[in-house]
């Protein structure tokens, strides 16, 4: 709808006059504009239809149409001049044809141009950022590409370094860490190009960007900074050569070893860091991914960042610089159970120099004569009362009656002292399995006495079949010259085990705690607590640990029979905090009647509570966990009695006495409250037995 705009002074007639005087001129139209009669103005009740303008011929301007010139006018003293630059705001719809308004019509008109020319500009930036966008949106698409086929050589690579690894090329190591790095660094160079670094500000996906930039420039980081230098620092190293036959682990080998890994720390954090602060992705299969990997970065992470703790006091333990380190070994027997793992039926010495192992002769210690010296220790009152175990005072074979292994240890060690007047640098006890499991890597086989024992009877000839066979003033000779032999083929052909697999088997028999190991230097012992090797009863109350240990009280090798499980029910939260858990063990006497009338008296033993020929009489201790508590213990089946309960070591205990028949099963429930700071479920550590019934 047309707007008409009042001039100073009134309302305009149609002539031009002012409807208070004479007409007059307008001092702000041209001479040539004043000379015209104006147009007729529309009514202003009556919208005025804009004519269509007549084409105009190419190099035609734009003319503003002109009426009839007006009549002259006088000047008046009631009309005040205007100033030059004045200008009557006026809308392009709404601008009269009068020709005394032919200037402001030229600037309506230049107006009208602009504004017309602000939604092409719109228009055109609209689309320039269109087609941006869809470039940035296919380069981003190809970079991905890229990025998926960089990811899945990478994968292939890493695949190469770990097969390289583990077949000891170091060669092929290096090879594989540098086709590592190279993809790494090409993803990295991708996500931060200028594309990459716009698009983490977009809203929502942006986050994916930032991330994956984040994780491309730390797997860099970790490839560049650990993986190469790994790679570098096995150049021209055998793996496979680091432990040779005879018994030697190449120290220089092992030093290179542990300065890469050592390297690796940083980096291998960082990832671990990044991984854990990432955010979903908005994209599945990514936090798919991701998920996989974290687990795996951090539990390598902490091997390597343990590793980089303790490994560096590895060459001071195997006698690096020319000194000998003399270490204690127990080879125990679970045919005689002990809380710690076994009798130990056979006492001897394996000393290292510059990584050359040497083994002393082996022996019987049970009845060396103590005479009168004095030792270093003394039974305590609780080791007496609750584990049953004051004979540890006098009698070597009873050092294992208690489940702490440095307490174990350092006794034998004294008693070594004592005896044989040699001091030690620490103690290692094993059993057959352990023995056996060594035997199968490096092919080890020794004859002894008519038996040819290898990795598929070690274990059976030493837990029961010489007892049958070989007359009872034998039998503690024939454990000796075996478990010496043995052990001798064993670190004779340590050369002939792949490393990986002589690593893996170490780690299995030291959760099974068929091997168990203290140090008297304390740098050297936290290695062994790296290892989960020390045999400690846990002191950690927020991962709380039943114990649940057995000593033979049959005087005899008849737990080659002895079958123990373990169960423990759902935990119930208290009021205070702790939680409480139903566990039932149950003991098992697995010897037929044919079995016990067949054995020999050396393996059924003489305690004279026996019932029979085949009665199994054991000693059973459970331990709580750090902070925690045992109640309600009660027992079923064969005869059960609680024989003491008190503190050991710290530790809530009870002290059980269990006889079984042959063919007959003890049941025994009790309750297992657990700190209130513990967070995990429970778990239990028992004494390992002579042998697995499935």
């Amino acid at each position: 709808m047309a707007k008409h705009f009042r001039q100073p002074g009134g309302q305009p007639s149609a002539g031009g006059r002012d409807n208070r005087g004479p007409e007059r001129q307008n001092p702000y139209l041209s001479t040539s504009q004043q000379g015209r009669q104006p147009a007729p103005q529309p009514q202003p009740s009556q919208p005025q239809q804009r004519p269509e303008p007549e084409p105009r011929q190419a190099g035609e301007g734009r003319t503003p149409r002109r009426g009839p010139a007006p009549a002259p006018a006088q000047e008046s003293s009631e009309w005040p001049a205007l100033p030059s630059d004045f200008a009557i705001p006026v809308e392009d719809h709404d601008v009269p044809s009068s020709t005394d308004r032919g200037s402001e019509v030229v600037r309506v008109k230049r107006r009208r141009r602009r504004k017309r020319a602000w939604p092409k500009v719109v228009l055109v930036v609209a689309v320039v950022l269109v087609v941006v966008c869809g470039i940035c949106g296919a380069v981003l698409v190809n970079d991905a590409r890229g990025l998926r086929d960089d990811a899945s050589s990478l994968m292939s690579q890493v695949d190469e370094f770990s097969k390289a690894a583990t077949s000891g090329d170091s060669d092929a190591v290096k090879r594989s860490a540098a086709s590592i790095a190279g993809s790494a660094q090409a993803m990295h160079r991708t996500t931060e190009g200028p594309i990459w670094a716009a698009a983490q500000f977009v809203p929502v996906l942006g986050v994916d960007v930032r991330q994956a930039r984040e994780l491309c420039s730390s797997l860099d980081d970790l490839a560049t900074n650990g993986i190469v230098p790994l790679g570098d620092a096995l150049a021209g190293v055998n793996l496979k050569n680091l432990v040779g036959n005879g018994g030697t682990v190449y120290i220089p080998t092992l030093q290179q070893l542990i300065q890469a890994l050592g390297v690796m720390q940083q980096p291998l954090g960082a990832m671990a860091n990044t991984l854990d602060s990432m955010e979903p992705f908005h994209i599945g299969k990514l936090n798919e991914l991701i998920d996989k990997a974290r687990p795996m970065v951090d539990n390598a992470n902490r091997l390597v960042g343990e590793a980089g703790n303790v490994l560096p006091a590895v060459p001071d333990m195997l006698g690096a610089n020319g000194q000998t380190k003399t270490y204690l070994v127990l080879a125990m027997t679970g045919a005689e159970i002990r809380a710690a793992g076994g009798f130990p039926g056979s006492w001897g010495t394996v000393s290292v120099t510059d990584g050359h192992l040497q083994m002393g002769e082996f022996s019987s210690m049970q009845m060396a004569a103590l005479g009168d010296v004095d030792l270093s220790y003394a039974v305590e009152p609780d080791e007496a009362s609750v584990l049953n175990a004051g004979s540890m005072a006098n009698t070597p074979g009873s050092v294992t009656m208690t489940p702490q292994f440095p307490r174990v240890a350092q006794v034998a060690a004294e008693y070594w002292r004592v005896v044989r007047g040699q001091n030690v640098d620490g103690v290692v006890a094993v059993t057959p399995e352990f023995l056996a499991a060594l035997m199968g890597l490096t092919g080890a086989s020794v004859t002894e006495y008519g038996f040819t024992v290898d990795a598929n009877n070690v274990n059976q000839v030493l837990s029961h079949d010489a007892y049958n066979q070989l007359p009872a003033e034998q039998t503690d000779a024939f454990f000796s010259a075996v478990a010496g032999r043995s052990f001798d083929a064993v670190v004779s052909g340590l050369g002939n085990a792949e490393l990986p697999k002589l690593a893996e088997t170490f780690g299995k028999q030291v959760e099974a705690g068929t091997i168990k190991m203290w140090m008297a230097n304390e740098q050297a012992q936290a290695v062994v607590q790296a290892l989960s090797a020390s045999g400690e009863l846990s002191q950690d109350p927020v991962r709380p640990v039943l114990g649940v240990y057995v000593n033979d009280q049959t005087w005899s090798k008849i737990d080659w029979y002895l079958d123990m499980a373990t169960t423990v029910g759902d935990g119930v939260k208290n009021a205070d905090g702790t939680t409480s858990y139903q566990v039932i063990t149950t003991l098992a006497n697995t010897m037929t009647a044919e079995e016990a009338s067949g054995d020999v008296d050396y393996i059924v033993g003489g305690n004279p509570l026996k019932r029979d020929r085949g009665d199994m009489v054991t000693g059973l201790i459970l331990m709580a966990p750090a902070g925690g508590s045992i109640s309600d213990v009660s027992g079923s089946g064969g005869v059960f009695a609680v024989a003491a309960q008190g503190q050991v070591y710290g530790f809530d205990a009870v002290s059980c006495n269990v006889q079984d028949l042959p063919g007959e099963t003890t049941t025994v429930t009790y309750t297992v409250t657990t700190s209130p700071q513990a967070t995990e479920p429970l778990a239990v550590q028992s004494t390992p037995l002579a042998r697995s019934f499935g």
